[in-house]
């Protein structure tokens, strides 16, 4: 820009008297043209990169999320909200009149004091062994007659033992009481539980018992069995008189 303004001085003032003024404004306009064209050439040339515009998806893609699912237990799967059981009722002895009749012997047997103990003991151990009677009754029938049944008159419980629709309870109830009784009491009883009732698990638990008081176990020879006990009893009354 000095250069034309430098340029443009030395013409006026050489042709300032030689020409007219319509030659000044000429190259007023000539120089003007050539100031602009120099300012453009200096400008940076704007970016001819065009914006390249997203262009809008012809159909909307679905969402990727799985719809959620029904739970398990849904209304038409629910089952009912549970009701208040009923109790069951408790079972009718089989014969009322027999267990009410079996319940008064027991209460007189135990408050009659005018009945011999060992009476009163055989007609409780009778009771327990009467199969028309409810099985708790003759539970407590018998439980109150071990109370009673003297040693020597213990063998009145055979008939129960040898008899297949006793049940196991009665027995269990038997063979625990032995262990209360001497050894002349434990053996034979202890032997006809495992002789009359084998293949129960009574019959064991007596085998056991037996084994440990004769020190062996003589197998399954119910004769080498009972001459043991018969051999053991009579040294255990011998040693007790």
């Amino acid at each position: 820009m000095a250069f034309f303004r430098f340029l443009f001085h030395n013409q006026l003032m050489e042709k300032s008297s030689s020409k007219g003024f319509g030659w000044v404004i000429g190259m007023v306009v000539v120089l003007g043209a050539a100031g602009t064209a120099v300012w453009f050439s200096q400008q940076p040339a704007p970016s001819t990169s065009p914006q390249v515009a997203t262009p809008a998806p012809a159909n909307p893609v679905a969402s990727q999320t799985p719809p959620r699912s029904l739970p398990a237990s849904s209304l038409e799967n629910r089952p009912a909200p549970p009701t208040t059981p009923t109790p069951s009722p408790e079972p009718a002895p089989a014969n009322p009149a027999r267990a009410a009749a079996a319940l008064e012997e027991i209460d007189t047997v135990l408050r009659d004091q005018s009945i011999p103990l060992d009476a009163a003991a055989q007609r409780l151990v009778r009771l327990a062994s009467d199969a028309t009677v409810p099985d708790q009754i003759r539970n407590d029938a018998l439980q109150h007659a071990m109370n009673l049944l003297p040693d020597e008159a213990f063998n009145s419980v055979d008939a129960m033992i040898k008899t297949k629709a006793t049940p196991p309870e009665l027995l269990d109830l038997l063979f625990h009481e032995i262990h209360n009784r001497p050894v002349e009491v434990q053996l034979p009883t202890a032997f006809l539980l495992m002789k009359e009732r084998a293949g129960e698990e009574i019959s064991q638990q007596a085998r056991d018992l037996l084994s440990f008081h004769l020190e062996k176990d003589l197998g399954d020879d119910p004769s080498a069995w009972s001459a043991a006990v018969q051999e053991a009893t009579a040294k255990a009354a011998q040693a007790t008189q």
